[in-house]
């Protein structure tokens, strides 16, 4: 669980560290090819290196805007648009074992929840992923999105890093 006095600095830098390509956010349109050809339009664009230091600090300034790509990182990202929101996330706490898991909220408001969530230590996040969506799937109708997506792992994979996290109203 986070508290207000948690450094934001270091969490991204334990959020980043395993990453090394990022995006910036750009007002121009991109495109690219895809796969099966298809040309894909974004605002972001990719930058093959390791983030540093001075680019956490704009980011954290708004000076520029830093995604990551769930991808390849041992992260879930949870997308909660539904009016259980509340019931969502106090589940997602009673399901997830803090000694095992960090949990951080980016987004939390009467409609939406956004999460993630991180392992502590070398967790498969492929099995641990199947049983907590079995969870969810059999107390809440599915009102969520969970990245990265399976079904598509080139497409809609990037994650917008926070520039604050919320501390958590659930405490188990």
């Amino acid at each position: 669980m986070i508290n207000q006095s948690t450094n934001i600095y270091k969490l991204l830098k334990e959020l980043t560290e395993d990453v090394g390509s990022y995006y910036i956010k750009s007002k121009e349109l991109s495109s690219y090819e895809g796969p099966n050809g298809h040309i894909i339009y974004s605002h972001y664009k990719r930058q093959n290196c390791n983030l540093t230091d001075t680019l956490l600090q704009q980011h954290l300034q708004k000076e520029i805007t830093l995604a990551i790509s769930v991808k390849n990182s041992n992260i879930l990202l949870f997308d909660y648009r539904g009016n259980m929101g509340y019931a969502f996330g106090a589940l997602i706490y009673r399901l997830v074992d803090k000694d095992r898991f960090s949990i951080y909220i980016i987004e939390y408001s009467t409609d939406r929840l956004k999460l993630y969530i991180k392992p502590k230590n070398n967790i498969k996040m492929e099995s641990f992923r199947e049983e907590l969506e079995e969870a969810l799937e059999s107390k809440l109708t599915k009102e969520w999105r969970v990245y990265p997506v399976k079904s598509n792992l080139n497409l809609g994979n990037l994650m917008e890093l926070p520039r604050e996290f919320i501390e958590s109203p659930w405490s188990f």
